[in-house]
């Protein structure tokens, strides 16, 4: 949830990702989540384990190319949760 902030084709940037309820409330786990972009050209962080449910990755992450892209974090600890998809990111 929110609006993602203007990134720049091959520029790292950071990477926060939370765990939230049903009501949008960070939910504590530490879970392992895992990346994927529909950028095929873009660098993600190797899966990352929450703390507390949340956790913020420095400069490890960038897309590759220009166009309008997304990335999902998926929950690999525990099947039963749902993946999540930031709000389109347009790189020019």
């Amino acid at each position: 949830i929110g609006t993602p902030s203007p990134q720049t084709t091959g520029i790292t940037f950071d990477l926060t990702i939370n765990a939230c309820d049903a009501n949008c409330n960070i939910a504590s786990t530490s879970d392992t989540v895992a990346f994927t972009s529909d950028d095929g050209s873009a660098f993600l962080p190797i899966n990352t384990a929450l703390v507390n449910g949340t956790v913020t990755i420095v400069g490890n992450t960038y897309f590759g190319s220009s166009g309008t892209w997304t990335i999902t974090a998926t929950d690999v600890t525990t099947n039963a949760v749902s993946a999540g998809t930031s709000a389109p990111i347009t790189i020019p």
